[in-house]
């Protein structure tokens, strides 16, 4: 996963799995089942970020995204699972390492 900053915080299924800096290497992945998950990127100060994922056994997938400041006096609102699905991110917006079990 390579994600800036990389004290953001990294959700998957609306569970807390870390910060995106424990999963950016060959040895850090984010080993998650098969199947549809959510991934959501949450930072104070920065928009949220999400996105679905279909995952096969075996499959590895790169996640790469810098989050966006928020503009002046807007404020951090959790992202809700119907919005994680309206988001679709540039092909620029992904390019996280997951591998399945």
């Amino acid at each position: 996963m390579s994600v800036a900053p990389v004290e953001t915080e990294v959700y998957i299924n609306g569970y807390y799995a870390g910060l995106a800096d424990d999963f950016d290497g060959l040895f850090q992945r984010l080993y998650v089942p098969a199947g549809e998950h959510e991934i959501e990127l949450r930072l104070e100060g920065y928009q949220s970020f999400g996105v679905k994922v279909y995952v096969s056994p075996g499959d590895t997938r790169e996640i790469t995204h810098r989050m966006r400041p928020l503009p002046p006096g807007e404020t951090m609102a959790p992202m809700s699972p119907s919005r994680a699905e309206r988001t679709t991110p540039s092909p620029a917006a992904i390019a996280a390492s997951f591998s399945m079990l």
